[in-house]
């Protein structure tokens, strides 16, 4: 009987139910927290995977429209520059990384396309408590497929919040078979102004809104902002002056030479060849007028951020200018080059009546580009950049294209990720 009791009051005894009940929970406890550690692994490898995967497929992406500008469509540095850039961003065969390079994809919605890299990247992942469940450590793998194409607009505004970035005005009718761009968040960044002023493109992007009775077509407010496209853009080095004093030139036939220019070079009348290669005006400007006329192939022109308001590029008064930017090497496209800390006061005009063949990329990023009094540019190959443009008179651009030998500059190449 004695032991029955005791039985019974062992029986119905809770004071140590707490211990006991944490005991059969705890391997659920660390089960569940070890889960938690092993997820947070696996979503840092996938972040790190995606990241190799996008910048290896734009990679691959760029190569093949620089190849099909350049080259005869074997797009030999594609495998090489795919690789360099997941290894840039973390890819390592030696830890176990798998690759996966499709060109074009194998999968997806772009199954087929030629214009399109598919990239699959996988990583081994260990684990700390899911080994428990699963017989073996897995992979965490990403995906990305980008396609590439050569910027179709021809004229960049780029300054951040000018009302007027890009203007037209005093009868301009402005005319572009490709597309412009302006990058201000203003609600008039473009402004046509005036009954007979006209803006004509292929389409219009503006960050910010425009104003005008004339603007052809409709314009694309709300794009996203734009970075200055050849800001990584290596400039040319000052070592010294090979002219020291102006360089002034008013009649018969001249050739000038590639050097560093630390005075104007000014030409009133004459014809004046330009001998090719890279000319520096190191605080020093560039003036042609008159009834001159000016030839040069193969020529870039670098604006040191030496220079003030006086040393600009000015073409005006009945001008012939026909200068061509290089076909190769580091400056390819590259007619006219400003340095990017340079005055924002300097106003560069190409005015008065002059005829221009500028075959190549004006990048003047921090300065005013003015276009005015009956100026023409029949170029099919000008690339504007600018920080802001103001067309007045009845200026004209006639056609671009914008894969053309001398306008076109990998810097250029748009790329985006599709999938």
């Amino acid at each position: 009987m004695l032991f029955t009791k005791i039985l019974k009051r062992f029986w119905r005894d809770q004071s140590g139910s707490a211990l006991a009940y944490t005991a059969i929970m705890l391997p659920a406890l660390i089960g569940f927290v070890g889960m938690g550690v092993d997820v947070a692994i696996w979503q840092i490898a996938k972040r790190e995977t995606q990241i190799i995967a996008d910048a290896a497929a734009v990679a691959g992406a760029v190569e093949i429209v620089r190849d099909r500008t350049e080259g005869d469509g074997s797009v030999p540095n594609f495998n090489t520059a795919v690789m360099h850039n997941a290894e840039s961003n973390g890819y390592d065969d030696t830890k176990g990384d798998l690759i996966a390079i499709n060109w074009p994809p194998l999968d997806g919605k772009r199954v087929g396309d030629d214009d399109a890299v598919e990239i699959i990247v996988s990583r081994p992942v260990g684990t700390l408590f899911a080994h428990l469940l699963f017989e073996a450590d897995g992979f965490v793998s990403s995906r990305a497929v980008a396609v590439g194409d050569v910027s179709n607009t021809c004229l960049w505004a780029l300054d951040p919040d000018e009302y007027g970035a890009l203007r037209v005005s005093g009868g301009a009718d402005v005319s572009f078979n490709c597309g412009v761009f302006a990058n201000s968040v203003a609600v008039e960044a473009i402004q046509v102004n005036g009954n007979t002023a006209c803006l004509r493109a292929s389409e219009v992007e503006i960050v910010g809104g425009a104003d005008g009775t004339c603007i052809e077509p409709e314009p694309t407010p709300g794009v996203q902002p734009r970075l200055d496209p050849l800001n990584p853009l290596p400039l040319p080095e000052v070592t010294g002056c090979d002219h020291t004093s102006s360089t002034g030139i008013n009649g018969g036939a001249v050739t000038i030479y590639p050097g560093t220019y630390c005075g104007d070079i000014n030409i009133t009348g004459g014809t004046v060849t330009m001998a090719p290669g890279v000319y520096i005006l190191d605080a020093a400007g560039f003036k042609v007028s008159a009834q001159a006329t000016l030839y040069g192939d193969d020529v870039t022109i670098y604006l040191t951020d030496k220079g003030g308001v006086s040393e600009n590029i000015s073409i005006s008064g009945g001008a012939t200018v026909d200068l061509n930017a290089p076909t190769s090497g580091l400056y390819r496209g590259l007619l006219f080059i400003q340095d990017p800390n340079s005055s924002e006061a300097i106003t560069h005009s190409l005015t008065g009546g002059s005829t221009m063949d500028l075959d190549g990329i004006l990048y003047f990023p921090g300065q005013e580009v003015k276009f005015s009094g009956g100026s023409e540019a029949d170029s099919a190959e000008l690339f504007l950049v600018a920080r802001q443009v103001d067309f007045t008179g009845n200026a004209h651009i006639a056609n671009f294209d914008p894969e053309s030998s001398r306008a076109f500059n990998p810097l250029f190449i748009s790329t985006q990720l599709v999938e």
